[in-house]
C-alpha cells in the first residue's frame, strides 16, 4: 500500500474514530484490517518474484446518477493477459462506500489480474443518505451497465462474478439470487441490460435482514426492507453458485447467517461451498484473510475460468442445432464421468433418516452435487439439529432432499449413538435411535416418555 493512501486512510479513520459510535469504529478497523490482509496474503499466494505488472486502470467511470445528481462510479482494473472474465468487488461496510475505501478493496485486483480476470470495484450510494432499497438498484444497475459495456472491457456477460464482505457479501448473494434479464421497454438503455452474475463469493454476509434487524438494532433494518432484500428468501434452482465465508466467533453477523444460507442454496441443488473459520470474528486476519482470498481465486477460477455457455452458443452459430446438441453431449459426458469416478470413491449404505432437520457444514471447496445421488464432501463435514450433530472425519454422501444422510457402514453404539467409517451421530436429549423399516436402516425420533 503506498504511502499516500496508508496516509489517507489514517486521516480519515482518525476522523471517524473520533466521530462515529462504536459500532462503526469496528467496523472501518475490520475493513482496514482485511485491506491489508488481501495485501500479505496475495503476495505470499502468489510470490515476490511473481508479482504482477502495475494493471492497466481506468477510474471514476460514471454507470448512473441518483436522482440528486451524486454520480455513481466504479474503477476498472484489467489483466495484461485477460481470460474473457470479469470479478465485480463490492465497496460496503455497514452499506457505507467511499473512495478511501475502494482503495482498500482494489488491493485485490493484482492477483486476480495476475489470473485473467478483469476487476471492477464498484461504489453505491451509502446510508442513512439513501435508503437500502437504493443501495441495492445502485448495485443492480452496475451489473447491467458492465453487461452494456462487455466488449468494451473484453469480457464475456456469461461470465461475471461478484464478491463483498459484510454487507457487501449480502448484496453480492442478493444479487446472485434476484438476478432478471432486463426490461427491454425501458426508456433508459441500462435498464435493458441482465443484471444476472455467474458466481458468488460472500464473506460473513448478513443473509437474513429480519433476524439481523433483531441481533443488531443500530443498523435501523425496516421490515419491509427485511423482506424485500434477504437473499434467504430468493434462493432457487437458478441462484448463481456462491461461496460463503464466515468465522464461528462473529458476534456482529452470526455465523447461522451463512450456514443457513448455505443450506438452502444446497437444498435447490445450487453449487455451492461453506468454509467456517474457527475463532475468525467479523472480518479476517492473516492466515485466516489468506485462506479466505485464496480460496475466493479458487472459486472464481472453477465458476468464470470455463466458457461453457459462450462456447455453446458460439458452436450453435457456426454449426446450428447440430453444434449445439455436440456441446451439450460432450458436457454430459464429461458429468457422467465426473459421477463414476466419485462413485469409486464413496459407497452408498444404508439411509439414516433425520425428521427433525438440520443444518450443515463443510470446508471442503469440492463438493460436488450428484444427481439423483446427493453431495460428496471431500473433507469433514458437521451436520446440527433439534435431534443431535453428525461429525464425520472423512467423505460423506447427502441425500438430494435432505431428510436422509446416506453413511457408509453404520454401526449402531446404543440408542443415543450410531457410528460409521469416519463418522459419528449422538442425539440430542429427548431423541433416541431406532432401527429403520429395514434392516440396517436406523431413523431418529423423539424418546417416548
Amino acid at each position: 500500500m503506498s504511502t499516500h493512501l496508508r496516509f489517507r486512510l489514517r486521516q480519515r479513520l482518525q476522523r471517524d474514530l473520533a466521530e462515529a459510535p462504536l459500532a462503526r469504529r469496528q467496523a472501518w478497523i475490520v475493513l482496514l484490517a482485511f485491506g491489508a490482509c488481501i495485501c500479505s496474503a496475495s503476495a505470499r499466494v502468489f510470490g515476490d518474484a511473481q508479482a504482477p505488472a502495475r494493471p492497466a486502470v481506468t477510474t471514476s467511470v460514471v454507470y448512473g446518477y441518483k436522482d440528486d445528481g451524486l454520480a455513481l462510479m466504479l474503477d476498472v482494473y484489467r489483466s495484461a493477459r485477460p481470460n474473457g472474465a470479469g470479478v465485480i468487488a463490492i465497496v460496503s461496510g455497514q452499506w457505507q462506500s467511499s473512495v478511501e475505501l475502494a482503495q482498500v478493496f482494489a488491493q485485490a485486483s493484482p492477483p486476480l489480474n495476475a489470473k485473467g480476470f478483469t476487476v471492477f470495484v464498484v461504489r453505491h450510494g451509502s446510508r442513512p443518505r439513501y435508503p437500502l432499497s437504493s443501495v441495492v438498484a445502485d448495485m443492480r444497475r452496475s451489473v447491467r451497465f458492465i453487461h452494456q459495456h462487455a466488449n468494451e472491457y473484453g469480457v464475456d456477460p456469461n461470465r461475471i462474478g461478484v464478491f463483498g464482505n459484510s454487507s457487501g457479501g449480502h448484496l453480492a448473494l442478493l444479487l446472485g439470487t434476484t438476478g432478471d434479464s432486463g426490461n427491454p421497454s425501458a426508456s433508459d438503455p441500462v435498464l435493458r441490460e441482465s443484471s444476472r452474475v455467474a458466481a458468488v463469493v460472500a464473506n460473513y454476509p448478513g443473509t437474513d435482514l429480519a433476524r439481523l434487524a433483531m441481533q443488531q438494532p443500530s443498523l435501523n433494518i425496516t421490515a419491509a426492507e427485511a423482506a424485500e432484500f434477504s437473499p434467504i428468501r430468493f434462493v432457487s434452482p437458478g441462484s448463481a453458485p456462491s461461496l460463503i465465508v464466515h468465522g464461528d466467533a462473529d458476534t456482529t453477523v452470526p455465523i447461522e447467517h451463512g450456514e443457513t444460507m448455505y443450506a438452502a442454496l444446497m437444498k435447490a441443488g445450487v453449487p455451492a461451498s461453506f468454509i467456517p473459520i474457527r475463532g475468525a470474528g467479523h472480518g479476517f486476519e492473516g492466515a485466516d484473510a489468506e485462506r479466505a482470498f485464496a480460496a475466493l481465486i479458487q472459486w472464481f477460477e472453477q465458476h468464470l475460468g470455463v466458457p461453457t455457455v459462450a462456447n455453446a452458443a458460439a458452436a450453435a452459430a457456426r454449426d446450428g442445432d447440430a453444434g449445439l446438441r455436440a456441446a451439450e453431449e460432450l458436457r454430459e459426458q464429461q458429468r457422467q464421468a465426473r459421477i463414476a469416478e466419485l462413485r469409486q470413491r464413496f459407497v452408498d449404505g444404508p439411509v439414516f433418516v433425520m425428521a427433525c432437520g438440520g443444518s450443515g457444514t463443510s470446508n471442503s471447496l469440492g463438493a460436488v452435487v450428484i444427481p439423483g445421488a446427493g453431495t460428496v464432501y471431500f473433507n469433514p463435514y458437521r451436520l446440527s439439529g433439534r435431534c443431535g450433530t453428525l461429525a464425520a472425519e472423512s467423505g460423506v454422501l447427502v441425500a438430494p432432499d435432505g431428510g436422509s444422510q446416506r453413511l457408509p457402514v453404520p454401526v449402531r453404539g446404543d440408542d443415543a449413538t450410531i457410528s460409521g467409517d469416519g463418522w459419528t451421530f449422538k442425539t440430542a436429549p429427548g431423541w433416541v435411535i431406532r432401527e429403520g423399516a429395514r434392516q440396517g436402516d436406523y431413523e431418529v425420533v423423539r424418546q417416548q416418555p
